[in-house]
């Protein structure tokens, strides 16, 4: 009975660690700090060997983007061509004049973006409005 109660308490401490954890990695996420179930099974204790209860509490899943806004080619570059994720030009791109809505960060100095087209005005070229930029040539709120 006391190897139950220590692996109780080693399983709770655990969960209590992991859940704090979750918590304040999510906090900013509504609905994510309820569980969505709890249940308990038999669980060998490894140090012993015997089967012991263990209290299982699961959360949801959450997926964390990095929050950016909008880009724009920076002055002098004459815009920015669209690239592939593996960063061939795809034959689209924008104006210097032109904005983009920051996506998500890639790998090789490479971020994806939306293109943001004005109404009435010409702020790019080719079929694609949504891409891979070179980071190094836009600038604005790009958190990687």
């Amino acid at each position: 009975m006391r190897t139950r109660t220590a692996i109780t308490a080693v399983v709770a401490a655990a969960t209590a660690v992991i859940a704090t954890t979750t918590t304040a990695a999510v906090a900013d996420v509504p609905g994510t700090d309820q569980p969505t179930g709890q249940y308990t099974e038999e669980r060998v204790d490894p140090a012993t060997g015997q089967k012991e209860e263990a209290t299982i509490t699961e959360y949801p899943d959450v997926t964390t983007r990095p929050a950016g806004g909008t880009i724009r080619p920076a002055a002098g570059t004459g815009g920015l061509l669209l690239r592939t994720s593996y960063g061939a030009p795809t034959g689209s791109g924008m104006f210097e004049n032109a904005s983009a809505q920051f996506i998500t960060c890639g790998t090789g100095g490479l971020i994806k973006v939306r293109q943001n087209p004005t109404p009435g005005t010409v702020d790019g070229y080719g079929p694609a409005y949504e891409g891979w930029v070179t980071r190094s040539a836009a600038v604005g709120d790009i958190p990687c």
